[in-house]
């Protein structure tokens, strides 16, 4: 049956998540927190809402909340999903012919009878129901009247699904002050409209990133603290400053195939001077792109949904590692468990201030249930000098001779050193010897970061080397961790390990091996041309304790030395970073490491960690170590439904920061930028896309 299309309130569902408190494992980000849940839903009908230059579409929610709402204000945060089918017959729900995508479903709204929604917003419960039990509201919105008339839009869609985001918060606000239908006064001083976050999969990834950019303007009606983006679509190159912000990025996203959601992270770590929020990448092995969504996985519904793995095999074959069928893959709820610890890491960090996930953000320790996507981290700090020092960017040709400090750079034993990444399409500067083609056209899954990224890409013989000096009197002793990307190339293959020199001005030097701090030096997995393996920048993260009789006051170089065989790796961004905190035992030492656990056998009575609890550990005072489908039927990047991009037809230890310095820092961050005019200078949102053939 047809939904009411009036202004006529619906609420379609009530009911408790849970009727008693669960203690909450601190340690654990997606372990239940102390409230009981209760979740509504909310229909204002299919029409209610009519964007401006788009069609009307819905105004239809679901709504996670605790249920004891006199206990807030609570942090709201809004989940938008992306691109995918509106509609199915339930009488023949695998029979939707769709629109030529390969995982079927209707694109057009209203569904007529006898065909009715996929309710793609019922696909993130978990995540909703898990944040709710730690103190948040989260409202799942649906965006199906958008996603059935984007491809007509000059904009894909993304400005629409800011305006919608506004209506919905627009919204909120008022039953939040005054009530009204369809909660009634429910909510009534339930929320805190200075703790605003949102969560986009998708196309509602770059929705939510575009909503975030504009509404740190001064035309902006709502000021996002929090953005988390997942498996995200990436048309425009939007630059969100000013706001934290994360982006998950599925290894083997066979829709959103090229990843280029790193581009968010990218543009964005130096973009605005000042930025006072953090920035994340999380790379999850074996996850794709729908399995995040329930209603997007076939174990949980029929319409629609299907592994997108099977859209690239239809053109380049199945990989062993990432197929369908392939060796490395994660199940559906695997991958959701990665989504819920890392999502609500991220939340409860930005939202709530709470620093115990700290490690797990930072990529120092993995959350537990996240440890079978083995999650590759990356973190900038905020600019602010008690927090980072950047030392080479590596994101200009200049990088090659003076790093940013205005010290020299010196490379010996180099089979290859040069800038790659740079310019646009078509990549005249690859960061591949030769660039993926499919049928004549460019189809290139193996380097996220471009083009438009400046990357050193640097082949060392054995014992050849890269130095960075630094100008006299550098005192990096208030800071705690020497920090930079990598990852291996291709050509020729990295056999050899690298070793990482502090030398001071009295030329006292100590060293230490990559490897021993991460699995950056590790090559991504899969073999098909020209989707695997990727080049994804990961973290490497050394404790500047680790560095023994080394004065950290009076610094003169950084060196990376290749060793035992030759190393060839592409690298960006190296930085000292994190706030040093003193030991508050008196020892003298910084409050560093929390480490990960091991793997192991188990438990047998049941009680202690399982085989893959790689929680945060204690801490001791020892530092140790979607393009268009082509004429010819080439593939084109898709979004949750075969063409959503663009259409024309175990870590290392590292440093745990002291709670209560860290908190007083995130609130001051808070106030700093809300004191700012205007957002503090977002960048503005352009309107040009990347050329239509770009993966």
């Amino acid at each position: 049956m047809r939904r009411p299309s009036s202004r006529a309130t619906v609420i379609t569902a009530t009911l408790a998540a849970a009727t008693t408190a669960i203690e909450a494992r601190a340690a654990e980000p997606d372990a239940p927190g102390p409230h009981a849940v209760e979740v509504r839903d909310y229909d204002l009908g299919d029409e209610a809402f009519t964007p401006p230059g788009f069609p009307s579409i819905e105004v239809a929610g679901r709504v996670f909340s605790p249920a004891q709402l006199d206990e807030g204000p609570f942090p709201i945060v809004l989940l938008l999903h992306g691109w995918h089918g509106t509609c199915y017959d339930p009488a023949d729900p695998d029979g939707s012919p769709g629109d030529g995508s390969y995982n079927g479903g209707f694109r057009i709204w209203p569904c007529p009878p006898p065909m009715v929604p996929i309710p793609s917003f019922e696909g993130y419960d978990d995540l909703g129901e898990l944040l709710a039990s730690h103190g948040f509201v989260v409202v799942s919105v649906s965006a199906n009247g958008i996603n059935a008339n984007d491809n007509d839009d000059p904009d894909f869609g993304m400005g629409t699904r800011a305006d919608l985001l506004d209506e919905h918060l627009d919204r909120w606000a008022v039953w939040n002050d005054a009530g009204g239908e369809p909660f009634g006064d429910t909510f009534v001083g339930a929320i805190d409209f200075e703790r605003i976050g949102a969560m986009g999969h998708s196309r509602g990834g770059d929705g939510v990133a575009t909503w975030a950019a504009r509404d740190q303007s001064p035309d902006g009606n709502h000021r996002v603290d929090a953005v988390f983006l997942l498996a995200p679509a990436n048309f425009w190159r939007r630059v969100v400053s000013n706001v934290a912000m994360a982006a998950l990025l599925p290894y083997c996203d066979g829709d959103v195939y090229s990843l280029e959601g790193a581009h968010f992270f990218d543009d964005a770590r130096y973009a605005v001077a000042g930025d006072p929020t953090p920035k994340y990448t999380f790379v999850m092995d074996g996850s794709n792109h729908n399995y995040y969504n329930t209603i997007w996985s076939p174990d949980m519904f029929v319409a629609g949904a299907a592994d997108d793995a099977v859209y690239l095999e239809s053109f380049f074959g199945a990989d062993p590692y990432c197929g369908s069928s392939g060796t490395g893959r994660l199940t559906e709820t695997a991958q959701r468990d990665s989504l819920a610890a890392y999502g609500a890491a991220f939340f409860r960090a930005e939202l709530k201030d709470e620093t115990e996930f700290d490690p797990i953000l930072r990529g120092d320790a993995i959350a537990a249930s996240a440890a079978p996507a083995a999650p590759r981290v990356a973190w900038v700090a905020p600019d602010d000098p008690t927090q980072r020092l950047d030392v080479n960017h590596i994101d200009t040709d200049e990088a090659l001779g003076t790093n940013d400090l205005g010290a020299a750079v010196e490379v010996s034993g180099a089979q290859r050193y040069e800038i790659c990444g740079l310019g646009d399409h078509p990549q005249t500067d690859p960061c591949v010897d030769s660039v993926g083609v499919y049928d004549g056209y460019i189809y290139e899954g193996r380097q996220p970061h471009t083009p438009g990224l400046g990357v050193l890409r640097i082949g060392l013989e054995e014992g050849g080397s890269w130095t960075n000096h630094l100008p006299a009197g550098t005192d990096v002793s208030a800071l705690a961790v020497l920090q930079f990307r990598l990852t291996p190339d291709f050509e020729p293959p990295t056999t050899g390990d690298l070793a990482v020199t502090l030398t001071d001005a009295a030329d006292n030097d100590a060293s230490v091996i990559v490897s021993e701090y991460g699995d950056a030096m590790a090559p991504y997995p899969g073999t098909v041309y020209p989707m695997y393996p990727k080049k994804v920048l990961s973290a490497v993260r050394i404790p500047l304790d680790a560095f023994v009789g080394v004065d950290l006051t009076d610094l003169a170089s950084i060196t990376l030395t290749a060793q035992g065989a030759p190393v060839a790796v592409l690298l960006s961004d190296l930085a000292f970073t994190d706030a040093r905190v003193d030991d508050p035992s008196g020892t003298g030492s910084t409050g560093s490491t929390g480490s990960t656990g091991s793997e192991g056998t188990g438990d047998p009575d049941g009680t202690g960690p399982t085989p893959s609890d790689t929680s945060v550990g204690a801490g001791t005072d020892a530092g140790t170590a979607g393009g268009t489908s082509t004429d010819s039927g080439a593939p084109g990047q898709s979004d949750g439904g075969g063409c959503g991009c663009r259409s024309s037809g175990a870590s290392p230890i590292a440093p745990v920061m002291s709670g209560l310095l860290l908190l007083v820092r995130r609130r001051g961050r808070r106030t700093r930028r809300r004191d700012q005019p205007g957002g503090g200078g977002a960048s503005p949102i352009t309107s040009t896309p990347l050329p239509p053939t770009y993966p």
